[in-house]
C-alpha cells in the first residue's frame, strides 16, 4: 500500500463536512427547554416532526414522557404538560416526577441510529438532572452505553490463517519481496484517497452509495487474493498472514464507507474504523519489511509503500 501523504488533510476536510452535516441535520430539530437546560434532538420527516396538540412538545418527546399527544394537559390538573415538565413534575400524574420513566426509556425500532441515540440521551439527561445527580462520570457512562446499543460493530468479513497462504521453503527474501511489490503496486490505481470520496458523498448528501469506494474495496480484496498465491518464506508467514488480514479489513472498511446510507453517527463510526484499520495496516507492512533480508535497493522500493 502506498503511503498517502494527504491523509491528515482529508480527515480534517471530512470532519468539517460532517460538522456541517450535523448542523444541517440539527436544523430540522425539536427544541425542548427546561429550567436548567436546552436539549435538542434530531428529527426525521413524518411522524417524528409532529406536534399533534401544538403544545410545544413534539410527539416524540411526549412519547418519552407518556403524555397524550392530543392533549395539552394530559393529567387534567389545570397545568399544561410543558409547564409541568419545566417545574420537574410528571405531566401524567399529579405531584410525581418523571425520573423513573425517563431513565428506563428505549427508542422505538425503525429509527436511525442518530435519532435513536438522541432520544435516549435526551431521556437519560433529563432523568438525571431532575435530581441534580448528572455527574461527568454519568455523562461518560451514558455515552458509552448508547454507543454500544446503537452503533453497529464493524467486524472482519474473513479471518486468515496458514491455510490461506502458499508457504515455500528456500524462497529467497529478495524473490518474495519482488513478488510482494508486484501485487501491492496494484493499489496505486486508487488515485483519490478514500476519505476524500467519502467527504464528497457526505457533503453532497449522497446516501445511495459511492461506486468509486465500492470499486476500491473490490480492488483491495483482489490484492488479498493475489497475496495468497505468491510463495512465502516460512520465517515471514505470520507477517504475511497479518498483511492479508489487514488489507482485507481495509477492504471491509472502505465497503462500509461506500455503502453509507446517510446517518451521521454511522458516518463517524465508519471513519473512525477506516482510520484505525489503515493505521494498523501500515504497522503490519513495516513489521513485514523489517523482517526481510533484502538489498538496499529493494529496501528503498519497499519504503515507498
Amino acid at each position: 500500500m502506498k503511503t498517502r501523504q494527504w491523509a491528515p488533510l482529508a480527515v480534517a476536510l471530512l470532519v468539517a463536512v460532517l460538522l456541517v452535516g450535523f448542523a444541517t441535520y440539527g436544523a430540522t430539530t425539536s427544541e425542548s427547554k427546561t429550567e436548567d437546560a436546552v436539549v435538542i434532538a434530531p428529527r426525521s420527516a413524518g411522524a417524528a416532526a409532529l406536534d399533534s396538540d401544538s403544545d410545544g412538545l413534539p410527539d416524540w418527546q411526549e412519547e418519552l414522557y407518556g403524555t397524550d399527544i392530543h392533549s395539552v394537559d394530559s393529567d387534567s390538573d389545570g397545568v399544561g404538560d410543558k409547564e409541568e415538565l419545566a417545574m420537574k413534575a410528571n405531566p401524567t400524574e399529579y405531584g410525581s416526577t418523571p425520573t423513573e420513566q425517563l431513565a428506563n426509556y428505549r427508542a422505538p425500532a425503525g429509527l436511525s441510529p442518530t435519532e435513536a441515540m438522541a432520544r435516549e440521551l435526551f431521556a437519560e439527561y433529563n432523568s438525571k438532572k431532575v435530581d441534580g445527580t448528572y455527574s461527568t462520570k454519568d455523562q461518560q457512562q451514558t455515552i458509552e452505553n448508547l454507543i454500544e446499543r446503537h452503533v453497529e460493530p464493524v467486524r472482519a468479513s474473513k479471518v486468515y490463517g496458514v491455510s490461506d497462504i502458499k508457504l515455500k521453503s528456500g524462497v529467497a527474501d529478495e524473490v518474495y519481496a519482488g513478488a510482494l511489490i508486484g501485487v501491492l503496486r496494484e493499489s496505486e490505481s486508487v488515485e483519490v484517497y478514500e476519505l476524500v470520496h467519502f467527504a464528497h458523498a457526505v457533503g453532497n448528501h449522497d446516501f445511495n452509495g459511492t461506486p468509486e469506494l465500492i470499486a476500491d474495496a473490490a480492488l483491495y480484496r483482489a490484492i488479498v487474493t493475489k497475496l495468497g498465491t505468491i510463495e512465502v518464506p516460512p520465517h515471514v508467514a505470520t507477517e504475511h498472514i497479518a498483511l492479508m488480514q489487514a488489507i482485507s479489513n481495509l477492504a471491509d472498511a472502505v465497503q462500509y464507507l461506500g455503502t453509507w446510507s446517510g446517518d451521521p453517527l454511522m458516518a463517524l463510526s465508519y471513519v473512525d474504523h477506516f482510520t484505525a484499520t489503515e493505521k494498523k495496516m501500515n504497522v503490519v507492512l513495516q513489521n513485514l519489511f523489517d523482517d526481510l533480508d533484502v538489498s538496499a535497493r529493494m529496501k528503498q522500493i519497499l519504503a515507498t509503500f
